[in-house]
């Protein structure tokens, strides 16, 4: 898979998990968020996004390490 292919179908995975999040405000998120997840087109475990992070401070995981270089940017 190309990294471009990949970049595209976790944008839509990830629009499909937001449509999921606003369903309290929007009756058609559900059925929004199907159609996403139809279009990220995920077919096996291979698609899934990952992160990849090593044992030094440097090469911790990606997001703690934006929280701790960057705090009261996001709340996890």
């Amino acid at each position: 898979m190309q990294l471009l292919e990949a970049w595209m179908k976790t944008a839509w995975a990830l629009k499909a998990r937001y449509a999921l999040q606003r369903s309290k405000r929007d009756d058609q998120a559900a059925s929004k968020a199907l159609q996403y997840i139809a279009q990220a087109d995920l077919t096996s475990i291979e698609d899934q996004a990952r992160l990849f992070y090593g044992s030094s401070i440097s090469e911790s995981n990606p997001l703690a390490l934006f929280s701790i270089e960057r705090p009261n940017q996001i709340i996890l």
